[in-house]
Protein backbone atom coordinates (compact mmCIF):
# COMPACT_ATOMS: atom_id res chain seq x y z
CA UNK A 1 0.00 0.00 0.00
CA UNK A 2 1.40 3.12 -0.78
CA UNK A 3 1.99 5.52 2.09
CA UNK A 4 0.11 9.00 2.16
CA UNK A 5 2.45 11.92 2.38
CA UNK A 6 1.09 14.72 4.31
CA UNK A 7 0.52 18.26 2.34
CA UNK A 8 3.53 20.22 2.73
CA UNK A 9 2.49 24.26 2.78
CA UNK A 10 5.86 25.03 0.15
CA UNK A 11 6.04 23.53 -3.29
CA UNK A 12 9.83 22.13 -3.30
CA UNK A 13 12.16 23.44 -5.80
CA UNK A 14 15.08 21.46 -7.16
CA UNK A 15 17.32 23.26 -5.40
CA UNK A 16 14.96 22.31 -2.11
CA UNK A 17 14.83 18.74 -2.83
CA UNK A 18 19.15 18.91 -3.68
CA UNK A 19 19.11 20.46 0.14
CA UNK A 20 17.15 17.70 1.42
CA UNK A 21 19.24 14.73 -0.48
CA UNK A 22 22.38 17.01 1.13
CA UNK A 23 20.77 16.46 4.48
CA UNK A 24 20.05 12.69 3.83
CA UNK A 25 23.33 11.48 2.81
CA UNK A 26 25.03 13.71 5.00
CA UNK A 27 23.08 13.42 8.30
CA UNK A 28 23.42 16.38 9.57
CA UNK A 29 25.00 20.36 8.16
CA UNK A 30 25.69 23.34 9.42
CA UNK A 31 23.89 26.82 8.26
CA UNK A 32 27.74 27.36 6.60
CA UNK A 33 27.45 24.05 5.17
CA UNK A 34 24.26 24.27 3.32
CA UNK A 35 25.22 27.76 2.44
CA UNK A 36 28.45 26.64 0.50
CA UNK A 37 26.84 24.26 -1.10
CA UNK A 38 23.49 25.06 -2.10
CA UNK A 39 23.24 29.16 -1.77
CA UNK A 40 26.65 30.38 -3.57
CA UNK A 41 26.49 34.45 -3.94
CA UNK A 42 23.56 34.30 -2.21
CA UNK A 43 22.64 36.95 0.78
CA UNK A 44 22.14 35.35 4.16
CA UNK A 45 18.59 36.91 4.93
CA UNK A 46 17.81 34.65 1.52
CA UNK A 47 19.29 31.64 2.98
CA UNK A 48 17.22 31.84 6.21
CA UNK A 49 13.76 32.76 4.49
CA UNK A 50 14.36 29.13 2.70
CA UNK A 51 15.48 27.25 5.56
CA UNK A 52 12.89 28.77 7.36
CA UNK A 53 10.10 28.02 4.90
CA UNK A 54 11.68 24.26 4.70
CA UNK A 55 11.61 24.27 8.72
CA UNK A 56 7.72 25.46 9.16
CA UNK A 57 6.75 22.85 5.83
CA UNK A 58 7.61 19.85 8.49
CA UNK A 59 10.67 18.89 5.93
CA UNK A 60 13.63 19.93 7.95
CA UNK A 61 14.63 20.53 11.37
CA UNK A 62 16.87 22.89 13.01
CA UNK A 63 18.48 21.29 16.64
CA UNK A 64 20.69 23.66 18.87
CA UNK A 65 23.75 22.74 19.99
CA UNK A 66 26.43 23.57 22.06
CA UNK A 67 28.46 26.59 20.89
CA UNK A 68 31.36 25.26 18.29
CA UNK A 69 34.03 26.61 16.67
CA UNK A 70 35.07 24.56 14.16
CA UNK A 71 37.62 26.58 12.35
CA UNK A 72 38.21 30.47 12.14
CA UNK A 73 36.60 30.74 8.83
CA UNK A 74 33.46 29.38 10.10
CA UNK A 75 33.07 31.41 13.16
CA UNK A 76 30.61 30.13 16.10
CA UNK A 77 27.80 27.23 15.39
CA UNK A 78 24.69 26.94 17.70
CA UNK A 79 22.17 25.48 15.44
CA UNK A 80 22.55 22.41 12.92
CA UNK A 81 20.14 21.04 10.39
CA UNK A 82 18.79 17.77 9.64
CA UNK A 83 15.91 15.93 6.95
CA UNK A 84 12.63 14.80 8.76
CA UNK A 85 10.91 11.86 8.40
CA UNK A 86 8.20 13.99 6.30
CA UNK A 87 11.21 15.51 4.44
CA UNK A 88 12.65 11.87 3.72
CA UNK A 89 8.93 10.41 2.59
CA UNK A 90 9.13 13.38 0.21
CA UNK A 91 12.40 12.75 -1.20
CA UNK A 92 12.14 9.12 -1.49
CA UNK A 93 8.87 10.34 -3.52
CA UNK A 94 10.90 12.25 -5.75
CA UNK A 95 13.38 9.69 -6.53
CA UNK A 96 11.35 6.23 -6.35
CA UNK A 97 14.44 4.19 -7.27
CA UNK A 98 16.93 4.59 -4.37
CA UNK A 99 15.73 2.76 -0.92
CA UNK A 100 16.00 5.29 2.35
CA UNK A 101 16.01 4.85 5.75
CA UNK A 102 12.41 5.90 6.55
CA UNK A 103 13.79 7.83 9.64
CA UNK A 104 16.51 10.38 10.44
CA UNK A 105 19.82 9.70 12.16
CA UNK A 106 19.62 9.91 15.57
CA UNK A 107 22.73 12.48 16.70
CA UNK A 108 24.95 11.97 19.96
CA UNK A 109 25.30 15.80 21.07
CA UNK A 110 28.23 15.42 22.42
CA UNK A 111 29.81 14.43 18.86
CA UNK A 112 28.41 16.90 17.00
CA UNK A 113 31.18 18.60 15.79
CA UNK A 114 32.98 15.41 14.76
CA UNK A 115 29.61 14.87 12.69
CA UNK A 116 30.22 18.29 11.35
CA UNK A 117 33.94 17.81 10.49
CA UNK A 118 32.92 14.01 9.19
CA UNK A 119 30.81 16.52 6.74
CA UNK A 120 34.13 17.71 5.05
CA UNK A 121 35.33 14.84 4.84
CA UNK A 122 33.23 13.62 3.33
CA UNK A 123 33.36 16.59 0.01
CA UNK A 124 36.92 16.10 0.44
CA UNK A 125 36.81 12.08 -0.66
CA UNK A 126 34.28 13.57 -3.38
CA UNK A 127 36.83 15.56 -5.43
CA UNK A 128 40.02 13.58 -4.38
CA UNK A 129 37.75 9.83 -6.02
CA UNK A 130 36.28 11.00 -8.35
CA UNK A 131 33.48 7.96 -9.56
CA UNK A 132 33.54 6.45 -6.26
CA UNK A 133 30.95 6.32 -4.07
CA UNK A 134 30.66 8.10 -0.68
CA UNK A 135 28.61 6.88 1.82
CA UNK A 136 28.02 8.09 5.44
CA UNK A 137 28.08 5.10 7.88
CA UNK A 138 25.13 5.09 9.61
CA UNK A 139 23.21 4.84 6.29
CA UNK A 140 25.73 1.95 5.05
CA UNK A 141 25.02 -0.35 7.89
CA UNK A 142 21.03 0.19 8.39
CA UNK A 143 20.41 -2.88 5.93
CA UNK A 144 23.58 -3.49 3.81
CA UNK A 145 26.04 -5.39 6.32
CA UNK A 146 25.66 -7.83 9.13
CA UNK A 147 29.42 -6.77 10.11
CA UNK A 148 29.72 -5.23 13.77
CA UNK A 149 32.10 -2.63 11.93
CA UNK A 150 30.80 0.65 11.65
CA UNK A 151 33.55 2.88 9.88
CA UNK A 152 32.13 6.57 9.67
CA UNK A 153 32.68 6.83 6.44
CA UNK A 154 32.66 3.49 3.70
CA UNK A 155 34.60 4.51 0.00
CA UNK A 156 33.39 2.73 -2.36
CA UNK A 157 35.59 1.90 -5.73
CA UNK A 158 34.39 1.96 -8.92
CA UNK A 159 34.81 -0.93 -11.39
CA UNK A 160 34.85 -3.73 -8.65
CA UNK A 161 37.99 -2.33 -6.68
CA UNK A 162 36.91 -3.12 -3.77
CA UNK A 163 35.67 -0.82 -0.95
CA UNK A 164 37.72 1.58 1.90
CA UNK A 165 36.28 2.13 5.47
CA UNK A 166 36.91 5.50 6.81
CA UNK A 167 37.49 6.70 10.52
CA UNK A 168 38.00 9.99 11.37
CA UNK A 169 39.99 10.26 14.76
CA UNK A 170 39.50 13.59 16.44
CA UNK A 171 40.92 11.89 19.78
CA UNK A 172 43.85 9.11 20.01
CA UNK A 173 42.88 5.82 21.28
CA UNK A 174 45.15 3.31 23.09
CA UNK A 175 47.45 0.89 20.52
CA UNK A 176 45.63 -1.49 22.46
CA UNK A 177 42.47 -0.54 21.10
CA UNK A 178 43.82 -0.12 17.58
CA UNK A 179 45.23 -3.38 17.51
CA UNK A 180 41.98 -4.85 18.65
CA UNK A 181 40.17 -2.59 15.88
CA UNK A 182 42.75 -3.51 12.67
CA UNK A 183 42.42 -6.88 13.46
CA UNK A 184 38.55 -6.78 13.17
CA UNK A 185 38.75 -5.05 10.19
CA UNK A 186 40.66 -8.23 8.78
CA UNK A 187 37.97 -10.47 10.17
CA UNK A 188 35.30 -9.06 8.47
CA UNK A 189 37.08 -8.95 5.04
CA UNK A 190 34.22 -6.22 3.87
CA UNK A 191 37.23 -3.88 3.37
CA UNK A 192 40.69 -3.46 1.48
CA UNK A 193 41.92 -0.57 3.09
CA UNK A 194 41.02 1.09 6.62
CA UNK A 195 42.24 4.74 6.26
CA UNK A 196 42.39 7.39 9.29
CA UNK A 197 41.58 10.84 9.07
CA UNK A 198 43.44 12.83 11.64
CA UNK A 199 45.23 16.46 12.42
CA UNK A 200 47.69 14.65 14.46
CA UNK A 201 50.49 12.27 14.29
CA UNK A 202 49.49 10.64 17.76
Amino acid sequence: MEKQVKKISVVPTERDFSILKSLYEFVVLSFPQISKMHFQGKAKPTIVNRLTKLEESGLIQRLKIPRLQLNKEVGLISVVFQITRLGILILQKQYPGFELRQDPVRLRPYSVDHDLLLVDVMMAFKNKFPGSKIIHGELYFNNQSPSTLKPDVILVLPNGQGKIAVELELTAKSEKRYRELILKYRLAKDFTKVLYVTSHRQ
